[in-house]
C-alpha cells in the first residue's frame, strides 16, 4: 500500500472514455433479502404510521434527547432503553427499527395500529423469535425521507459481505455538494440504500439506481417505494454496465473506493488494486454525461511519495475535453487510514486487529 490515501469530492463535466478490468463477482448472501409489502396500500399505511407518530429525524431527536441522529446507534443502550420505557408507539418503533432490538409481539401489534406483525413479516420488514419479534433492517428518517438499511450487526455475523451501509457523514457530504437543478435523467452509481437517488428524484424526472450487490438494490427499490418516488429505478450490475448506451444530466456517485488489500465486503472493497476504481470511474463517466452535464463523486486516491498529487490526479483528466474540480479533504498516513477501516469493521473481532493490519501495510 502506498503511504497516503485521501478523501476527495470530484465535479467532471463532459468527455470521452477508457474502460480499465472487471470488478471482483460478487457472491450472492446465502440468506436472499425479500422486501416488499403485497400491496401498495399496505406500503401507504406503514408510511402513514411512522408519520402519524412522529418517527421522524425531530421526533426522534425529541424522544431520546439526542442533538444528532446519525450519533444515537453510538450511544449508550442502556440509557436509550430507559428513554424508551414507557413503550409508546414511537418508543417501540424506535427499539424495533433504530435501535434494532427484540419487542414482544402484543407490544409490537400495538404500535402498529392498522397493520399486523404478519404483515410486517410478510414484507421482509420483522423476523419472530418466540414471543418476540426483531427489525431485519434499520429505519431512518433523514430530512422528509426514511431510509432502510443493514444494522451494523450484520458485520459481525457470516453474511457480512453484502452488508448494505445506512447513511454516513460520507452520504451527507456527498449529498450536501451535489448539484441541485432540474434533471430529464440522473444516475447514482453503487446506490447502497439508495440515499443519492432519493435526494436526486427530488429535481428528476426519472433516476437510475445502479449496484452490483443485489440485496443493495432490493433495499433502494423497497426505499424508493416506501418514500412514494415511482421516477427511481434500481438496476443490478457492474458499473455502468446497465446503462450503456443512456447519458444523464447528473451523475453522482459513492462508490466503494476504500484503498484496500480486502474483497470481503461489497460497500468498500472494489477488488481492484489501489485506487483504480476510482480512476476508472472518471475515465468512464463522460461517455454518459450530457453536453453541460455534472458528474460529482466521492473517493479515495494513492499519493506516491515520489509524485505530487495534482500531477497524479491530473493524468486521470488528459484527453478527456472536460472541466475537472478536484477538493483535497483530509490527508491521511497508510497506518491511520489502515487501522481506521479495519475498525470500522472487525469492531466484534478485535483480535483481529493486528492480523489485518499487517495485511493491509504489507
Amino acid at each position: 500500500m502506498a503511504p497516503e490515501a485521501n478523501q476527495k469530492t470530484v465535479d467532471v463535466n463532459t468527455v470521452d472514455t477508457q474502460t480499465k478490468g472487471d470488478l471482483e463477482p460478487v457472491q450472492r448472501s446465502n440468506q436472499d433479502l425479500v422486501l416488499g409489502f403485497k400491496t401498495p396500500e399496505d406500503c401507504v399505511k406503514f408510511r402513514d404510521i411512522l408519520t402519524d407518530v412522529n418517527y421522524t429525524d425531530h421526533g426522534i431527536l425529541e424522544a431520546l434527547g439526542a442533538d444528532d441522529i446519525l450519533s444515537i446507534h453510538a450511544n449508550d443502550e442502556a440509557l436509550l432503553l430507559w428513554r424508551t420505557r414507557r413503550e409508546t408507539v414511537l418508543d417501540v418503533l424506535i427499539r424495533l427499527f433504530l435501535m434494532n432490538q427484540p419487542v414482544e409481539v402484543e407490544v409490537a401489534e400495538r404500535a402498529l395500529r392498522s397493520l399486523s406483525v404478519e404483515h410486517l413479516t410478510v414484507a421482509g420488514l420483522l423476523q419472530g423469535n418466540g414471543s418476540e419479534v426483531t427489525a431485519t433492517v434499520n429505519l431512518l428518517p433523514y430530512q422528509g425521507l426514511l431510509f432502510a438499511f443493514d444494522p451494523p450487526k450484520r458485520l459481525a455475523t457470516s453474511l457480512a459481505q453484502d452488508y448494505v451501509m445506512g447513511v454516513g457523514k460520507s452520504s451527507i457530504t456527498l449529498a450536501c455538494h451535489t448539484v441541485r437543478r432540474a434533471c430529464r435523467q440522473v444516475l447514482d452509481l453503487g446506490t447502497g440504500c439508495g440515499f443519492q437517488a432519493l435526494f436526486a428524484a427530488q429535481h428528476s424526472r426519472r433516476v437510475l439506481a445502479v449496484d452490483r450487490n443485489p440485496r443493495a438494490v432490493q433495499l433502494a427499490a423497497f426505499n424508493a417505494r416506501l418514500n412514494g418516488l415511482e421516477q427511481v429505478e434500481c438496476l443490478e450490475g457492474d458499473l455502468f454496465e446497465p446503462v450503456r448506451g443512456q447519458r444523464f444530466d447528473l451523475i453522482v456517485t459513492n462508490p466503494p473506493f476504500v484503498v484496500s488489500p480486502d474483497t470481503r465486503y461489497i460497500y468498500r472493497d472494489s477488488g481492484m488494486p489501489g485506487d483504480q476504481i476510482c480512476q476508472r470511474i472518471v475515465q468512464e463517466i463522460p461517455e454518459f454525461l450530457e453536453e453541460g452535464g455534472y458528474a460529482q463523486m466521492l473517493c479515495n486516491w494513492v499519493e506516491p511519495s515520489d509524485q505530487d498529487w495534482h500531477e497524479r490526479l491530473a493524468g486521470w483528466f488528459v484527453g478527456s475535453n472536460c472541466d475537472a474540480w478536484v477538493m483535497r479533504a483530509e490527508r491521511r498516513a497508510a497506518a491511520d487510514y489502515a487501522s481506521t477501516w479495519i475498525r470500522h469493521t472487525e469492531w466484534s473481532h478485535p483480535e483481529e486487529h493486528l492480523r489485518y493490519f499487517e495485511e493491509w501495510m504489507a
